[in-house]
């Protein structure tokens, strides 16, 4: 399956300081990009942040701020979380850390992923 960066967003496309635009440009919210399964718990264990040492485990463990933990508590207690849509590079969160968490934390196993790597 494909979709496009503007069928996983709609009309509230990220805020042009957000991360996705270091990987996509603006003429590429149209483009189509495969979408991949992920699982939550084994990548918030073994992925890693940006400096490419600290798993995304031990960076919301050692490192959240308080409103981080409460988004992830209140993303917890959503629904419709395991249908949530994370975006990533490879095995690089791009979007969604505090739902990988939350996702994690409630031990799903599996959800879909827009990869915008290129292939």
């Amino acid at each position: 399956m494909k979709l496009s960066v503007r069928e996983v967003y709609g009309d509230d496309l990220p805020h042009r300081d957000d991360r996705i635009w270091d990987y996509i440009t603006p003429s590429e919210v149209d483009k189509k990009f495969d979408v991949v399964a992920i699982d939550p718990v084994e990548a918030f264990k073994t992925w890693t942040v940006e400096d490419g040492v600290t798993t995304i485990e031990e960076a919301f463990r050692d490192h959240a701020e308080p409103w981080q933990k409460r988004l992830v508590s209140s993303y917890r207690k959503d629904e419709t979380l395991p249908k949530t849509i994370l975006v990533v590079n490879g095995e690089e969160i791009v979007d969604g850390h505090h739902r990988l968490a939350a996702l994690a934390k409630n031990k799903v196993r599996n959800v879909a992923a827009l990869d915008i790597g290129e292939e």
